[in-house]
């Protein structure tokens, strides 16, 4: 059972990898903006900014992420603890 949960977890965390770095899995294209660009005065959708650590908008400004909660950032974290935890267990035969 814990082996089943542990590749559940798996499956979860890669949906949510696929969604965070897509942006287009459960975001469509009416959503509110997500990047605001200071500069411009501007709000870009997520497929017009480029750049890896420093998303930068069509006219090369830095661009600020809205504020909020990371839910995606919190979900990967727990699926990637369970399924650390779970792989100790299951390594040490605590759980079988």
């Amino acid at each position: 059972m814990l082996t089943g949960a542990t590749v559940g977890a798996a499956i979860v965390l890669l949906v949510i990898l696929g969604e965070a770095y897509s942006g287009f899995l459960w975001q469509d294209s009416s959503t509110v903006p997500r990047f605001y660009c200071p500069s411009c005065d501007l709000r870009f959708a997520r497929f017009e900014v480029h750049g890896a650590a420093v998303r930068m908008c069509p006219r090369g400004h830095a661009t600020i992420v809205a504020p909020g909660f990371q839910w995606k950032t919190a979900l990967v974290t727990a699926c990637i603890t369970f399924m650390v935890i779970a792989s100790v267990m299951l390594g040490a035969g605590v759980l079988r």
